[in-house]
């Protein structure tokens, strides 16, 4: 069978599923090279100036293009504090599995990881208010793909966080782990939304959070129904 190469040469897919990649054309590193210069830029003026002060005439003179370039990889500002959003939160996500507590409990390592998410959003706390109103509703399909992409990615290592929680009998075997990691990320997804929309203070955050997975992780039924339903098996 031969392998399927992908429309921009920069990724083949092999039999049976698995990508590799491939060194990108002369037209695809310049896209690149241009796309790294729009998100330092734009990061820069964030910072410099907050989200809403920014424009992104400003931010097209800061990356030496012309708008019309611009809009070529980002048709709004808040396209822009996505792009920058997804490059920074790789890092993140990145380091904050690569420093996990091995030994720790499954909720200890959930909050290891979400504390680093949070740690970032800390940083430019204006700026964090406006990317939770943009990723509650991404209008532009490509953008909308690259936090899907994201967002998969961080479920799988949740994912991989609960088998390992079962596989050391932390957890039920036979939990269904795709759900699981759904709803302890939406958990915590939902605190978030709360506080950078500012209606709980990062104090009642920081309250919630643990309380709050661990109701998740450790279930509503009490201890003598629990004990009954292993008996029926």
């Amino acid at each position: 069978m031969q392998a399927k190469l992908s429309a921009n040469k920069t990724a083949r897919e092999l039999p049976g599923g698995e990508v590799i990649a491939l060194s990108p054309g002369r037209r695809e590193r310049q896209r690149q090279k241009t796309l790294a210069k729009i998100i330092r830029a734009a990061r820069t003026l964030f910072a410099r100036k907050g989200f809403e002060a920014t424009t992104t005439q400003e931010i097209a003179e800061k990356a030496d293009i012309g708008t019309g370039t611009l809009f070529n990889y980002a048709k709004t500002k808040e396209d822009l504090l996505l792009l920058v959003f997804r490059e920074e939160m790789d890092i993140v996500v990145a380091e904050a599995f690569a420093t996990m507590p091995k030994k720790a409990s499954l909720l200890d390592q959930l909050l290891h990881v979400f504390d680093s998410f949070v740690a970032y959003h800390k940083r430019d706390v204006e700026v964090a208010h406006a990317l939770i109103r943009q990723l509650s509703s991404v209008n532009n399909p490509e953008t909308r793909d690259h936090i899907l992409v994201f967002m998969r990615g961080v479920m799988r290592r949740i994912f991989g966080l609960i088998r390992d929680a079962q596989e050391r009998g932390e957890l039920r075997a036979d939990l269904p782990r795709a759900i699981l990691a759904h709803n302890l990320f939406s958990i915590y997804y939902r605190l978030l939304q709360e506080w950078l929309g500012e209606y709980i203070s990062y104090e009642q955050y920081a309250a919630r959070i643990r309380p709050a997975l661990e109701l998740q992780l450790c279930g509503l039924r009490s201890t003598t129904t629990i004990r009954r339903a292993r008996n029926q098996n």
